[in-house]
Formats: structure tokens, sequence, C-alpha cells
């Protein structure tokens, strides 16, 4: 294939294009792939006494023009409001300590680690 010497910043934009939506099709699956990943990993690992919190995981994405989908993952109300007391431990009513029960910092980790992991093999196949 030749390229006349005018045409070659053309070609270099449309290539350069073509590349960047090739790299945000792999990043988008690997969020996908990873925030539902991390999510199963919480309904697992999350204390279960009743359930219900175990239960309340949930995964939603956003959507920005141009960028790559971001994802949250999240406890649904209103059992959001025992992360933290979980994760850390807090103070009971006797002034006693609870037991921290970390369970969502290690996922996160692991998450990470997934994520950038196919991240690099997606781009090294691009």
């Amino acid at each position: 294939m030749e390229i006349k010497i005018d045409e070659l910043s053309d070609y270099i934009k449309e290539s350069l294009t073509e590349y960047s939506k090739k790299v945000i099709d792999v990043i988008d699956k690997a969020g996908n792939d990873t925030s539902k990943n991390a999510t199963r990993k919480l309904k697992q690992r999350s204390p279960k006494r009743m359930g219900r919190y175990s239960k309340s995981w949930k995964c939603k994405s956003f959507y920005t023009l141009g960028n790559p989908k971001e994802y949250k993952i999240y406890s649904n109300n209103p059992m959001y409001r025992l992360t933290h007391l979980l994760e850390y431990g807090h103070m009971t009513r006797n002034g006693n300590r609870t037991k921290a029960i970390p369970h969502i910092a290690p996922v996160e980790k692991e998450a990470i680690m997934e994520y950038e992991e196919k991240i690099k093999k997606g781009v090294e196949n691009v």
C-alpha cells in the first residue's frame, strides 16, 4: 500500500482513531468483566448473619461520550450504612469494640490487579 506524502497525516489520524476505539473497547470489556466478578466476590465474602447485607451488593455502569465506561460497585439501601462498620469495626454501647471483618479491601485489591491484567492482555492483542 502506497501513501502519498500529503495523505500521510490523514492516514495517521485515521489509524490512531481506529486504535483508540479498539483500546476503549478493550477497557470497557475489562471493566465490565472485573466489576461483575468483584460484585460476585463481595456477595460471597460479605458477612451473612441474616443474608440481606451480602445480597445488597450491586454494580452500575456510567457512560461518558468518547471515554471508557465507569463502573461503580455499591451496597444498596439501607445496607450501605453497614459497610464501614463491618469493614473497620466500631464501638458498642457498653464501650467495647467489635471485631473488624475486612471483606471490601481484599476484593478491591484483587479487582484492581485483575483489571490491569485484562487491559494489558487486551491491548497487546489490538
